[in-house]
């Protein structure tokens, strides 16, 4: 974590907004060593190695931070039950720790309660 997060410091402006993109956690790993599970710094480029909040600021940058508050806002605004922001809200900090590819099933019910939250007869 220390090391991503030197990376990250030393980073341009705009690469600390915007990230190094989506699932280039693979190269950027093998490039400055940044994984120890990847002792030998040769895993493939599309290794996702985890999803703590640092190596998803290293992706995403502080700009899809942002874009979450602004939706959890928006959502929170928009439902009558506070119970559903609330899941979503949930849905959205398990992403930062929970590893993304054994994730993804559950932005199905997360689109289902978004859904239910925004239609226009609620």
């Amino acid at each position: 974590m220390a090391q991503t997060w030197n990376v990250w410091i030393e980073s341009s402006l705009i690469e600390k907004i915007f990230g190094y993109g989506f699932s280039n956690w693979g190269y950027y790993s093998n490039l400055w060593e940044l994984s120890w599970s990847n002792y030998r710094f040769d895993q493939a480029l599309t290794r996702r190695d985890n999803a703590e909040i640092y190596v998803f600021l290293f992706e995403m940058g502080l700009a899809s931070i942002i874009l979450f508050m602004v939706d959890l806002f928006f959502i929170g605004k928009k439902s009558k039950k506070p119970i559903l922001p609330i899941f979503i809200s949930s849905i959205y900090i398990s992403s930062f720790f929970y590893p993304i590819f054994n994730f993804l099933f559950y932005l199905i019910p997360m689109m289902v309660v978004r859904h239910e939250i925004l239609k226009k007869n609620q």
